[in-house]
């Protein structure tokens, strides 16, 4: 049964019902049914020419107060990531890893033996292929627009 069978089954067909349920119902189901309504909202699909960043750091403050270090989830390899890139863009990966004298060292490796001479040698340091590197958090914006010229105040003098 999927997720969302399971949580239509157990939830309240009527919006009236569905508020009494809510007030019914403990705080580790109500959690339960913010996390899965986030997950339905949530978009972190980066695709090629994509523009939408504010929807992408949305994705990347979650990512970062959740804890989610995508190293433990993914590893790029010649068969997920490498050989589905240009050979310009292995050389980078090689370099922002450190590993900028291996790249001149594989320059005249043809693409299939390049991708899997990437994917040894940048197997344990790390490096994340930039779409899925969750991005520094930007300082919160604290400044005010506040038009102090059209803002009239009468003072008094005493």
């Amino acid at each position: 049964m999927s997720i969302v069978t399971a949580w239509l089954k157990r939830l309240p067909k009527t919006p009236q019902a569905l508020w009494q349920w809510c007030l019914s119902a403990s705080t580790d189901t109500l959690l339960s049914l913010l996390a899965f309504c986030s997950a339905l909202s949530l978009n972190a699909v980066q695709r090629k020419n994509d523009t939408d960043a504010e929807r992408i750091h949305h994705a990347d403050t979650l990512a970062t107060a959740l804890n989610i270090d995508m190293r433990n989830w993914f590893a790029p390899t010649a068969a997920n990531f490498f050989s589905k890139v240009s050979k310009t863009r292995i050389f980078d990966a090689m370099s922002e890893a450190g590993k900028a004298d291996d790249a001149r060292n594989a320059a005249n490796l043809k693409k299939g033996p390049l991708a899997e001479f990437a994917e040894a040698t940048l197997k344990g340091t790390g490096w994340l292929p930039e779409p899925i590197r969750i991005a520094p958090e930007r300082p919160e914006d604290t400044t005010f627009s506040h038009d102090d010229e059209n803002e009239e105040v009468n003072h008094k003098e005493e």
